[in-house]
C-alpha cells in the first residue's frame, strides 16, 4: 500500500510520515509555517482518504470470494495429489568426496 500511496518503499513508510518544517538539505531554506503546515494536513488527508479506498476495495474483493456459490467446488491445481505417471524419480546423489 506504500508504494502505491506514497511511491516509496514499504519498509520507509507507514500511516502517517512525520515531517519536520526545520529538516531541509543544507543550502536550502527553511519554509513557511503558513504553507507547510496546511500543505502537510492536506496530504496526510489525502493519504487517509486513499488508504481508506483501497481497504474498501480490498473489503468488496473479500466479501465477493467468501459469497461466490461455488468457492465450496473449486480446488487449487497446485494442491492435487501427483498421479503416478507425473512423478519422476530422483537422482541419487553422490556423496561428497573429502578434498585433500
Amino acid at each position: 500500500a506504500t508504494q502505491a500511496i506514497e511511491g516509496v518503499h514499504p519498509l520507509n513508510g507507514g500511516l502517517l510520515r512525520r515531517k519536520y518544517r526545520c529538516d531541509r538539505r543544507p543550502g536550502r531554506p527553511i519554509e513557511n509555517p503558513l504553507l507547510f503546515y496546511p500543505q502537510y494536513v492536506w496530504e496526510c488527508l489525502s493519504k487517509t482518504a486513499r488508504l481508506w479506498s483501497l481497504y474498501h476495495s480490498y473489503k468488496r474483493l473479500r466479501s465477493r470470494v467468501e459469497n461466490d456459490p461455488a468457492k465450496s467446488v473449486y480446488v487449487d491445481p497446485a494442491l492435487l495429489p501427483a498421479l503416478a505417471g507425473e512423478v519422476q524419480p530422483q537422482e541419487q546423489s553422490q556423496p561428497l568426496e573429502k578434498a585433500q
